[in-house]
């Protein structure tokens, strides 16, 4: 059975979300510094800041966007485990973002916006 309705959920994680401007790589590779000095590339990544946080600095209706994207492809099929995770970020964020937690005012807005 094909799944249809993850084309930009699946473009995301397979590109490490760089298409938002979101990099989410990560390499166990060692790297030389300026000075000679082996360092490792994960400290890097550690000072990253991490794909939610990322996700948050998003704009409320990007992120509404992209719920509605999510919310329309678990519709259609069983969402993977990376893809479930992503919508469950975007989820949280719009959530706090948009709607000051309130679970009710986020239910509002999305039983409004749903795909039909």
């Amino acid at each position: 059975m094909k799944r249809q309705g993850l084309g930009l959920i699946t473009a995301l994680l397979a590109c490490g979300l760089t298409v938002m401007g979101i990099s989410t790589g990560a390499m166990a590779t060692t790297v030389t510094g300026e000075q000679g000095q082996q360092k490792s590339a994960s400290a890097k990544v550690k000072s990253s800041p991490t794909i939610a946080e990322q996700i948050y600095q998003l704009s409320g209706n990007k992120l509404k966007e992209l719920y509605l994207e999510c919310d329309v492809a678990s519709t259609k099929s069983l969402l993977g485990l990376d893809e479930a995770m992503y919508c469950s970020q975007v989820y949280e964020a719009l959530l706090k973002k948009e709607f000051n937690n309130s679970f009710t005012d986020f239910m509002e807005w999305w039983r409004s916006n749903k795909a039909s």
